[in-house]
């Protein structure tokens, strides 16, 4: 029974320190419409002509998952390293240069998540490919393993 008590009291702290600090992790996936955060939806097709422009690609899904594989020349911020990682990741990023980001597909809202962030403290031009490394993946477009375009970290 004290272990139950334990476990009640250890929850309901986590999550009232999960409601009240800004870098919280959202409990609900989030509903929120793409354009309502201020970013552009793209696809596929649209994804590989960036890729190939040499657009700035944001990997959301957290760097062990960026290890296993990403898209070529990704780099990793994930939404729990954001803080301490953002200014070394987009050091080279001017505030009006496109940004996309994704995560691993249509039922991943980290993307979304990371995009608002973008936004929010002052990216202009942010993108949001929902599909991901999944459908990246299936296209059978470039993609690597390791530390990639993030090594040094």
């Amino acid at each position: 029974m004290e272990a139950i008590l334990i476990l009640f009291i250890a929850a309901a702290f986590g999550m009232a320190r999960n409601f009240f600090f800004p870098s919280s992790i959202s409990l609900i996936p989030s509903n929120k419409p793409i354009i309502e955060v201020g970013a552009k939806k793209i696809g596929l097709a649209q994804a590989k002509r960036m890729f190939d422009a040499g657009i700035v690609f944001l990997d959301a899904r957290g760097c062990p998952y960026y290890v296993a594989g990403h898209i070529q020349g990704a780099r990793c911020l994930g939404l729990q390293e954001y803080d301490e990682k953002k200014a070394l990741v987009l050091s080279d990023v001017e505030k009006d240069q496109p940004l996309v980001t994704y995560c691993d597909g249509e039922g991943c809202s980290s993307s979304v998540l990371l995009a608002e962030r973008l936004v929010k403290e002052g990216y202009a031009s942010v993108y949001v490919y929902p599909a991901g490394w999944p459908e990246w993946v299936r296209a059978g477009y470039p993609i690597e393993k390791g530390l990639g375009s993030t090594e040094g970290w």
